[in-house]
Order: C-alpha cells, then sequence, then structure tokens
C-alpha cells in the first residue's frame, strides 16, 4: 500500500515522461490499484476468514510484485491499466486483509493500540515509498526502478513464509492447546 499511496505524485511524472500522456490520465493511472483493491476488500476478506492468513499474505505479496514487474514492462497505456488493475491491486487486498487478521489474532487485549501503531507505520510507509520510488525511478530509470521495487516487494512478502506464531516454541505448548 505504502508505493501506491507514496507513488502519487512520482507515479503520474513517471507516466507521462514513459507514455507521453497528459498529466491527468497519468493521475487517474496511479489511483486505480487503491480503488480496485478497495473494491475487492470484501472477497480478500471471505479469503483469508476461509483459510489462515499466512497464505494470502504470501500470495498477494508476490502478487504486489508480478504488478509491479508487469508495469515496468508495460509500453502502452491499456496495459499498465491491466497490470495496476488485475496484478497489482488484488494483491494489495489480500495483504491488506491478512495484516488485519494477523492484527486481530496475536493482538487481542492491546489491538487499540496495535491498530494505531499499525496507521502510523502506514503513513511513515507512504512517506518512505515516495522518496523511494523518487530515488529509484530518479536513479535507476523507470523499467529498473519499478523492477527494483517489484524485487523488494517480493523479498518482503516471502520473509512472511519465515513467520510462526509464538505459541509454537512456548514451554507450556501442550498447555496453551
Amino acid at each position: 500500500l505504502g508505493p501506491v499511496l507514496g507513488g502519487g505524485h512520482t507515479l503520474p511524472l513517471l507516466l507521462t515522461s514513459r507514455l507521453a500522456t497528459d498529466p491527468a490520465t497519468s493521475t487517474l493511472l496511479a489511483s486505480l490499484p487503491l480503488a480496485a483493491s478497495q473494491l475487492l476488500a470484501p472477497l480478500a476478506a471471505a479469503l483469508v476468514s476461509r483459510y489462515s492468513p499466512r497464505l494470502p499474505a504470501v500470495i498477494g505479496g508476490l502478487l504486489t510484485g508480478l504488478g509491479w514487474l508487469f508495469t515496468s514492462f508495460s509500453s502502452r497505456l491499456h496495459q499498465v491499466a491491466i497490470s495496476l488493475m488485475l496484478v497489482l491491486a488484488p494483491g494489495m487486498a489480500l495483504l491488506q486483509a491478512a495484516g488485519m487478521a494477523m492484527l486481530a489474532q496475536y493482538f487481542r487485549r492491546r489491538r487499540l493500540l496495535a491498530e494505531s501503531l499499525l496507521a502510523a507505520a502506514s503513513g511513515l510507509a507512504v512517506a518512505l515509498c515516495s522518496l523511494l520510488l523518487h530515488y529509484l525511478a530518479g536513479s535507476l530509470g523507470w523499467r529498473f526502478g519499478l523492477q527494483a521495487l517489484a524485487g523488494l516487494t517480493t523479498v518482503s512478502s516471502l520473509a512472511s513464509l519465515a513467520y510462526r506464531p509464538a505459541s509454537l516454541y512456548h514451554p507450556q505448548r501442550q498447555a496453551i492447546l
């Protein structure tokens, strides 16, 4: 979610310089993934509630990485729209739903504090991702900058495979179960 919101001012500049479209269309394209992910949020929440939150989180992370990768190889406006709406947006919806499910599952007593820290962290992510996307696009260019962002997204999503609940390692695991 951070690169989409943080790239709100960088993505239109990249799209305008790369695809030679007007700034209004580029701004609309930059907001499409967020709108589509919010539209897909109920479906993602149903998938997360049916399965473990880990599986949708990994799939969502891989989809977001693929979405950025497909966007980097896009050479036409409709290709950018398809990669942002049909690949990146479902991945973002799955990641957001899985994150909320994990937050509700593991922070039962201090859920309000955890939600407020998550909201603050998302604001920090927007600021940092804006700088990161601007730096990557400026130093590496449109294609390699988005490919680097795809790599960062994929590596961070694969890190969720290593995540295990603390109850697995608790000394009194049998008593907890």
